[in-house]
């Protein structure tokens, strides 16, 4: 698994499929899709960690998420895949896309299917392949934009490092440098 330069790894580019979602949805669908998008590409978590995600977890005026949990194949609450919780910086454009949802005063999870429920990690998927097909790269997989957070962040100069703690990776950051 290469972390290096990823087939969408330009900031335009991620907010540009993005963007993508509002066309590709309705209005009241399409912003929780951007902001899924602009999370995973921004903040790097995996698809089971922005299933788990709780506005509880969500600090929009100090710009940081805390990853407590993933949702798993099943359904099931587990820890990270590292198995250790971690805070990490929620840069401005994620930070505004998540800003722009309206939360369900019943449903604490951030991501909400059109029925008001929590995304399942499957979820995440069927619902970012309608994007990519709008966006026409319909081959484009979800962890790309994992991988353009680390490209990203690298670019702006931070340490292997330091992208290893954001991307939740616990070997000091070894696979960031492959």
């Amino acid at each position: 698994l290469s972390l290096g330069r990823s087939r969408i790894g330009s900031f335009d580019e991620v907010t540009a499929l993005a963007d993508t979602a509002i066309d590709a949805f309705d209005e009241y669908f399409g912003p929780t899709v951007r902001a899924l998008i602009l999370t995973a590409g921004f903040v790097g978590l995996r698809p089971g960690e922005l299933a788990a995600l709780d506005w509880s977890d969500v600090d929009l005026h100090r710009s940081r998420l805390h990853v407590r949990r993933a949702l798993d194949a099943k359904g099931n609450m587990r820890a990270p895949q590292n198995g250790e919780p971690r805070m990490v910086v929620l840069p401005p454009p994620a930070r505004d896309g998540l800003a722009t949802l309206e939360r369900q005063l019943d449903e604490p999870a951030v991501f909400l299917t059109p029925r008001g429920k929590r995304f399942a990690k499957g979820a995440t998927h069927r619902y970012f392949s309608i994007v990519r097909a709008a966006y026409g790269r319909p081959k484009l997989d979800f962890y790309e934009l994992r991988h353009a957070c680390a490209t990203l962040l690298l670019e702006r100069g931070l340490s292997p490092e330091d992208v290893a703690i954001q991307l939740g990776h616990t070997d000091g950051g070894a696979l960031v440098r492959r």
